[in-house]
């Protein structure tokens, strides 16, 4: 055996050392081509006891033959089989605890996540979070869409990381939107409760937010807006099923749609997506009811078409 174990062997058993010296030489040999008239054989005297089963038990004892390439395998002591399935159950368990979380609100729902710390995480429809199965260090987890976090106080940061942006808190409720795809592409963070900080991906600057504080990364650009609460419960609207948009684009205002009822809505001609507009809608029935009061508003038109709308302009 490699002469970097025999300190490692030392301490053990004269009989398990030879045990695994065996072992040792029989995997040496494993790495050697075999006969195919050897393990022809081999298979045959298995297949012949798996149809005489009484023949197999009569035989068990302790001179019972053991089918192996290499008689020396015999004296691998039970021990070392036992250790070797408790490290491949360790390797598996490893592997299990250390993969992280993913979850995704389904589209037309939203989902509650249970953090381990006692942290809850409500998921706006079609937003994923992933996280680690256990905190160890700093809580970091990553946001894919919208969300709403209600998080434990606690000696370690709390850290939500999106496309562009980091938020870092103690302990504290407040909305993050990041959606990467689409016309408003940034991260917008509105402070409930606490205190957080908020950092652009790529870059040194982090500004301090305040409750009724509503912070912006938009092209690695950090923006602050002057503390107003009302600002910050409209952020939080979807979480009572209502709509709120102060100045947004048509198409991030029908995405939203979209993922909400579960439905498709285009645009035609493409270049409407730029348009802005505000909208406050409580508690909208159906889809249709938001397109029907954006159409009304702007002076458009929409159809019903296959799996969901078509909004068009008239001319």
């Amino acid at each position: 055996m490699p002469s970097e174990l025999d300190a490692l062997l030392s301490d053990l058993p004269a009989e398990e050392v030879t045990g695994l010296q065996n072992a040792w030489a029989v995997s040496d040999q494993a790495r050697e081509p075999v006969a195919q008239s050897t393990l022809d054989a081999v298979w045959a005297n298995i297949e012949a006891e798996l149809d005489n089963p009484e023949a197999t038990q009569k035989d068990a004892g302790p001179t019972a033959k053991i089918h192996t390439l290499n008689p020396a395998a015999q004296l691998i002591p039970m021990r070392w089989m036992a250790v070797a399935a408790t490290i491949l159950l360790g390797a598996v368990a490893a592997a299990f605890l250390l993969n992280p979380v993913r979850v995704t609100a389904p589209l037309g729902e939203v989902a509650v996540v249970q953090l381990q710390d006692g942290s809850t995480v409500e998921l706006n429809s079609g937003a994923t979070l992933q996280y680690p199965r256990f905190f160890m260090g700093s809580r970091r987890v990553s946001l894919t869409g919208e969300a709403f976090f209600d998080v434990e106080k606690d000696t370690k940061p709390f850290i939500v990381e999106t496309f562009n942006a980091s938020v870092q808190v103690l302990g504290t409720t407040f909305n993050v939107r990041a959606w990467e795809e689409g016309l408003d592409a940034e991260t917008r963070v509105a402070l409930a409760t606490g205190k957080v900080a908020l950092a652009g991906e790529e870059s040194a600057e982090t500004i301090q937010l305040v409750p009724g504080q509503t912070g912006v990364v938009r092209a690695n650009t950090l923006e602050a807006s002057q503390a107003d609460t009302v600002q910050v419960r409209r952020a939080q609207a979807w979480r009572s099923g209502h709509f709120f948009f102060s100045d947004a684009g048509l198409g991030s205002i029908l995405d939203d749609v979209a993922r909400r009822f579960d439905t498709t809505i285009t645009l035609q001609p493409e270049n409407l997506r730029t348009r802005r507009m505000k909208l406050a809608i409580e508690q909208p029935a159906s889809a249709e009811a938001i397109v029907k009061d954006i159409v009304l508003t702007l002076g458009l038109q929409y159809r019903q078409v296959n799996g969901g709308y078509e909004i068009y302009a008239s001319n």
